[in-house]
C-alpha cells in the first residue's frame, strides 16, 4: 500500500547552496517563456489519473488522499523561469557599497528599467548595501553576485522605507508594511546568487515586537484585531495596519505570481516568516540557507501555491 501525501506544498527543504546566479538565459531577441500550466489544472488531471489507478489496485490513496507518485508527477510540471540575456549592474544606477546610505531607489530603478525593457538580470556586486523594501517586477532576476554581497535592510521603520502594500499575515489578507522582498501579480521573477540578505531583526532590535521568549509582545492586540476582521468579513481595503501597528512583515512575500525562483542566497535575522509564496504557480526554492532566531522565523510557508523545494535541509531555527 502506498503512503498518502496530504500536503506536498507544505514540504520545504533548505540547503547551504553556493550556486551562481540562477535562472535559465535566453538570447536577447527571444521573448520570455509563457507562464506554465496552472497548478490547479495539473493537480486535477494528475489526481484523476492517480485515483483511477488506485481504484484498480485497491490502494486507498484514491480515497481523497495524495500519493508520493502523484507528488512526483506534479513536480515535473514545475520549472525554472527563463530570462532574456540582458544584464545591468546597480552601480550604474547610483548604488554605492559600504557608504551607510540607502540604496533602495537605485536598486528599484534598475529593476523597473530592466522589466520595462523586457527583462534580464540585475546584478548587485560585492559590498554592503543599505536598503528598504524592494519590489520584484516581471521578467527580472535580482542576483546577489558575490559571497561578499550583502543587502542590509534598514531598521528605520516607516512607510518611506517599507510602504503600505497588500499583504497576507499568517494567511489573512490585509494591508501592512511591505515584505523586505515583495512582488504582486508578477511573472518570471527570481532572487538568486551567493550573497546575504540581512533583515537586522530579532530580539533587542526595533523590529522586536514579539520576542522569542514571549516576554515582549506588542503585536497581540493587532493580531487579535486582524483575526476578528477576517472572521467578520471586514473588506480587505479596510484592514489597514502598518505604521502605528505591530504586525511584522515577512522577509520574502510574493503574491499571485507565476514562475518564481529563489536560489542560492542566505537569509539572516528576519522579523517574521522567511519565504512566503501566496496564491502562486510554479515556485522553486533551491539551495538557500537560513540563519535566524527571532520569534516565528518559519523557513518556507506556501499558501495555496505549488512549490518545488530542493536540497537537503539546513534551518537552525524553528519552522517548516
Amino acid at each position: 500500500m502506498k503512503k498518502k501525501l496530504w500536503g506536498i506544498s507544505l514540504a520545504a527543504a533548505l540547503a547551504i547552496g553556493l550556486t551562481a546566479c540562477g535562472g535559465s538565459q535566453e538570447t536577447a531577441d527571444t521573448q520570455p517563456a509563457a507562464p506554465s500550466t496552472t497548478a490547479a489544472g495539473t493537480t486535477m488531471e494528475t489526481e484523476n489519473q492517480t485515483e483511477a489507478q488506485a481504484e484498480e489496485s485497491g490502494d486507498e490513496g484514491g480515497e481523497g488522499g495524495m500519493t508520493w507518485d502523484m507528488a512526483e508527477e506534479i513536480l515535473t510540471h514545475i520549472n525554472d523561469p527563463e530570462f532574456p540575456d540582458f544584464t545591468v549592474n546597480v552601480l550604474d544606477f547610483g548604488a554605492v557599497a559600504d557608504d551607510d546610505e540607502l540604496d533602495t531607489a537605485a536598486i528599484q530603478k534598475a529593476i523597473d528599467q530592466v522589466s520595462e525593457k523586457g527583462g534580464g538580470k540585475v546584478i548587485i556586486p560585492e559590498g554592503t548595501y543599505d536598503t528598504g523594501a524592494i519590489t520584484l517586477k516581471d521578467n527580472v532576476n535580482l542576483c546577489l553576485e558575490d559571497k561578499k554581497t550583502k543587502l542590509q535592510f534598514t531598521q528605520d521603520i516607516n512607510h518611506d522605507n517599507y510602504p503600505l502594500v497588500y499583504s497576507h499575515w499568517e494567511g489573512q489578507p490585509m494591508y501592512n508594511y511591505s515584505a523586505f522582498i515583495y512582488a504582486k501579480d508578477a511573472v518570471n521573477i527570481a532572487l538568486t546568487g551567493q550573497g546575504t540578505l540581512d533583515g537586522q531583526a530579532g530580539d533587542g532590535t526595533p523590529w522586536c515586537w514579539m520576542s522569542r521568549d514571549y516576554m515582549t509582545d506588542y503585536q497581540d492586540d493587532d493580531r487579535t484585531a486582524l483575526i476578528n476582521m477576517n472572521n467578520n468579513r471586514v473588506p480587505v481595503e479596510e484592514r489597514i495596519f502598518g505604521q502605528g501597528h505591530f504586525l511584522r512583515p515577512n522577509f520574502i512575500q510574493v503574491i499571485g505570481c507565476e514562475n518564481v525562483l529563489v536560489e542560492g542566497i542566505t537569509l539572516v535575522r528576519s522579523p517574521m516568516w522567511e519565504v512566503n509564496p501566496v496564491l502562486c504557480t510554479n515556485v522553486t526554492v533551491r539551495g538557500i540557507h537560513i540563519s535566524t532566531k527571532a520569534a516565528n522565523n518559519d523557513g518556507i510557508d506556501p499558501e495555496s501555491s505549488n512549490v518545488k523545494p530542493r536540497g537537503p535541509g539546513n534551518h537552525p531555527a524553528g519552522g517548516i
